[in-house]
């Protein structure tokens, strides 16, 4: 089996891109909101390529609309890069079973 890689459908393993990769790690946390009772939504914040901050939704779980898995992610990552501005940041959370949401994330756009 491929860790890093993934098999194409000639069984040959290719390696992940990075959205897929920042994709599959907000899959991960969606799968963690769902297992412990939550909507299954999962978000990851990436800046130059690293993973920032990532959040499962615990906003049924815990009854606290502020703890949607964005706003979570948003949270943590704006404690972590010790600015409201996330410039040059890019959410990657996926929506629904057949397509997925890349947000980038700037003062200018979303001004947080």
């Amino acid at each position: 089996m491929c860790n890093i890689w993934f098999k194409n459908r000639y069984n040959f393993c290719m390696p992940h891109s990075p959205e897929e990769k920042f994709m599959r790690a907000a899959i991960k946390e969606a799968v963690k909101a769902r297992k412990n009772g939550d909507y299954a939504i999962g978000a990851v914040i990436v800046k130059n390529g690293e993973i920032v901050a990532s959040s499962p939704n615990r906003a049924k779980t815990e009854q606290d609309p502020t703890l949607h898995a964005e706003l979570s992610a948003i949270k943590e990552a704006t404690k972590i890069l010790g600015h409201r501005h996330l410039v040059g940041c890019v959410m990657y959370k996926p929506m629904n079973h057949a397509r997925c949401v890349l947000q980038p994330l700037s003062g200018q756009n979303w001004n947080v």
